[in-house]
């Protein structure tokens, strides 16, 4: 937490030396319909349907998501080395530049989850530390309805429909299920989530669960096969990229900071290597995707 609070004041100082101007946070909705709140902040953040279906990977429509949000002057940004039970995000509002918190260690889908629920947070200027998001029955009124305004913000009850058009006479399954999670760039939990919630529901509790079940499933079948690899020295050679994680985990809009303070000479390739904590030989292709982010 103090490690945002610190990158967040970093960017206050960094926009006063480039003289930017950090505009205060005055969005706020009084409609008490989720799918109402939903439509304002697709439309106030312009998140487009179109984008989304575009983005190539759950990452990319993450870092889209992120920039979006970043862009109506809240500051995303994220956490490490807190494990994910504990906390997958966190809100903290601020009149002026409020904070999205999120785990690094999370996947990308989650992350984007996470960006949604807690900016609902933002909006009701409160703040939170969160770690049950879509799969909860049992949270509180307000945890239940940051989620449902994130299941909606993310797959839209209609744009949902007409996806299952072509799977109206056909049982739901895994396959179908990713493909549908493949094409809205986002979990198959969440997916699950909204065909529980959309009106009428798509699938059963019991259907719900029984899909739930068998993606955790898979999932700890997935670290256990991966154990088992590292402890018969089979396990992959994992390649860690410098720079791709601290795109992922840094501020996008402090990142345009850095990228424009270096083109005027206010950095240098060392001072951003260091509020960074990457290899100096990583700042190039840094700022080159970073480059590429351009609203």
């Amino acid at each position: 937490m103090i490690d945002i609070l610190d990158t967040r004041q970093l960017f206050i100082e960094v926009n006063e030396t480039l003289e930017e101007r950090i505009a205060e946070f005055s969005f706020s909705i009084s409609d008490i319909s989720a799918k109402s709140w939903a439509e304002q902040i697709r439309t106030h953040f312009g998140i487009n349907l179109s984008t989304q279906y575009s983005c190539p990977t759950p990452r990319q429509f993450y870092l889209y998501l992120k920039d979006r949000i970043e862009a109506r002057g809240v500051f995303v940004q994220c956490f490490s080395n807190v494990p994910i039970e504990t906390a997958r995000g966190i809100a903290v509002y601020y009149n002026l530049l409020p904070i999205i918190g999120i785990n690094a260690a999370d996947r990308p889908p989650a992350k984007s989850f996470s960006i949604i629920h807690e900016l609902v947070h933002i909006i009701n200027r409160s703040s939170s530390m969160c770690n049950d998001m879509y799969n909860s029955f049992t949270s509180s009124n307000e945890e239940v309805f940051c989620n449902a305004v994130a299941g909606e913000v993310l797959v839209p009850e209609e744009a949902l429909k007409i996806v299952l058009q072509p799977f109206r006479n056909r049982v739901l399954s895994v396959e179908i299920i990713e493909q549908i999670a493949k094409q809205f760039c986002v979990s198959k939990e969440v997916i699950i989530r909204r065909l529980l919630d959309i009106t009428p529901a798509y699938i059963s509790k019991i259907e719900y669960q029984t899909f739930a079940d068998e993606f955790l499933r898979r999932i700890e079948q997935e670290k256990a096969d991966a154990k088992q690899a590292r402890a018969e020295g089979r396990a992959q050679m994992v390649y860690s990229s410098p720079s791709r994680d601290s795109v992922d985990k840094t501020s996008i809009a402090l990142s345009r900071s850095f990228l424009y303070g270096y083109g005027d000479g206010v950095f240098s390739k060392q001072d951003i290597a260091r509020y960074l904590g990457i290899a100096q030989r990583h700042v190039d292709k840094y700022l080159q995707e970073v480059a590429s982010w351009n609203r």
